[in-house]
């Protein structure tokens, strides 16, 4: 979507349809509205990131089903090209607000739960010395005889990345298997998403 240039003159004259923002649901229809005005940007600088965001909210937890056998995960590629100077960055900054704080809440609870974690493996050491001065550790035919479990360390959730390659990429899903969005702020990180700066291909 090509957002409106200062000096082109309207849609028409560009050929052109604006971003249908009244076809958004509330509240976003009203939150694209609102940011573009305070921006002072054309509304489909927010909106078009936006659904990208939005399909990554909902990620692998929704599908639709085009046909039998056929379904497809809300995945959405976005891209606003624009001229220097009409505040692509905030607009963008604005569309993905969300789920950078999304972001920042899972990472503080991620540390809540290093802490916790730190503290179980204290007592698990405790616990695991114990057992084994135990005369149960000896006897391997008894169930209860099996050592405490070891606590399980917390992975960081992701929500979003920026620079990241595909092997990294790959091994954030595996972490988070509901699926996180690819935010960039140039088109040229993507065009040279796939390329690996230790080979020749």
């Amino acid at each position: 979507i090509m957002a409106q240039g200062a000096a082109g003159g309207g849609p028409a004259d560009r050929g052109w349809a604006p971003f249908p923002v009244h076809t958004l649901p509330e509240p976003f229809a009203e939150y694209v509205a609102e940011s573009a005005a305070a921006i002072d940007c054309d509304p489909c600088m927010v909106a078009v990131p936006l659904l990208a965001v939005l399909a990554a909210a909902i990620g692998n937890t929704r599908r639709i089903e085009l046909k039998a056998g056929w379904s497809e995960p809300p995945i959405v590629w976005a891209l606003v090209a624009a001229p220097s100077g009409m505040a692509k960055n905030p607009a963008l900054r604005a569309a993905s607000r969300f789920v950078c704080e999304r972001q920042t809440l899972m990472v503080r609870e991620h540390e809540e739960a290093r802490r916790k974690y730190a503290s179980d493996r204290l007592v698990h050491e405790k616990t695991i010395a114990a057992w084994r001065r135990s005369s149960r550790a000896a006897d391997d035919q008894d169930p209860e005889s099996l050592p405490p479990a070891e606590p399980v360390a917390p992975v960081l959730p992701c929500a979003w990345t920026s620079d990241a390659t595909v092997e990294a990429v790959g091994k954030l899903l595996q972490q988070n298997p509901r699926g996180i969005l690819m935010l960039q702020d140039e088109l040229k990180a993507f065009l040279s998403f796939d390329t690996y700066k230790s080979s020749k291909g």
